[in-house]
């Protein structure tokens, strides 16, 4: 396994090399990506998922908008101290936060409500950690969390989640793993706490346990294959009890045509369900032009299961 920035360098160095099973939307947002003076530039990347530093009237009006979100969050014990957390984390990414950040500081904080996050010991997995957000909260919020973080994502987008869990808990150790051996070793290290594993390798999902595996908003970007692949490995993780909190758009077409629902993803008819339902935090964005709050271009839908690990009939 290759730790700490050695892992950054390795995925820097493999950035070009043309990954399998991409699909059109990726293809697109990724044009022109570059990691150049400690900056990320592509055509998807808005910088770190945080805005820059301007006036102060300019964060009271997005303090104002954000407020709407705060109310939906409020709902859960968790909430203000996570909030605090994500306060903390952009600070160290030297940015102001977003709705992205928001949205993802409601659902830990759901999340802890439902399932105790903070006690669990297996595994907590992230596919498609826009810029390392979800894995940044949990390891900086419960930094006594006995599971590991394992963040698995395409290689450029892989690289960025890894220089912005390093900017926002510095004190955490990562490792890249490339297989089955490496894996295992990390997960068994006492010093690390976040592990890499890139999208072409996410077969090593099913050698290990898996507590929890979390998805908001990447599924609806992949192809169907790759989606039932994610669903496939997880079913096949060795422990009987895995989480999976899987917020998407109910229907999304990609770039190249392809249909992408969350409905027929692979659910299996034994899976448990706790939270089915339109994501009350999903729905809308904000802008500073009237009439201030846009529903997105679909539905979002949010659902949380635990899995049935037996490979037998599928809804």
């Amino acid at each position: 396994m290759i730790l700490g920035e050695e892992a950054v360098k390795k995925l820097i160095e493999e950035c070009e090399i043309t990954e399998t099973g991409i699909s059109s939307h990726w293809v697109e947002m990724l044009q022109e990506f570059e990691y150049k003076n400690e900056k990320f530039l592509g055509k998807g990347l808005p910088e770190g998922e945080g805005s820059s530093k301007k006036t102060i009237i300019h964060d009271l009006v997005h303090y104002l908008l954000q407020t709407p979100f705060r109310l939906q969050g409020a709902q859960f014990q968790e909430f203000k101290k996570i909030l605090r957390t994500a306060k903390k984390i952009h600070e160290y990414r030297n940015n102001k936060m977003r709705i992205g950040t928001l949205r993802q500081v409601i659902s830990l904080a759901f999340l802890e409500e439902q399932i105790k996050v903070n006690q669990l010991t297996e595994p907590v997995v992230i596919i498609g950690d826009g810029f390392g957000l979800m894995a940044s909260l949990i390891l900086s919020h419960f930094s006594k969390l006995a599971a590991k973080i394992v963040v698995v994502n395409l290689t450029q987008n892989l690289l960025i989640d890894a220089v912005f869990i390093k900017k926002s808990v510095p004190e955490v150790d990562i490792a890249l793993v490339k297989d089955e051996k490496e894996y295992n070793k990390a997960l068994k290290s006492d010093e690390i706490r976040c592990i890499l594993i890139q999208a072409h390798n996410s077969k090593l999902l099913e050698k290990e346990s898996i507590g929890l595996v979390i998805n908001i908003c990447s599924m609806q970007e992949m192809n169907t294959n790759i989606i039932e692949e994610y669903f496939d490995s997880i079913r096949k993780s060795h422990n009987k009890k895995t989480y999976f909190y899987c917020v998407n758009r109910v229907e999304k077409i990609l770039p190249d045509g392809t249909i992408v629902n969350f409905f027929k993803y692979p659910w299996h008819s034994q899976d448990q369900v706790l939270i089915d339902e339109l994501c009350p935090w999903q729905q809308k964005y904000y802008s500073i032009r009237p009439p201030f709050y846009f529903f997105y271009d679909g539905p979002i839908q949010h659902r949380l299961i635990l899995f049935h690990k037996n490979d037998t009939v599928r809804l």
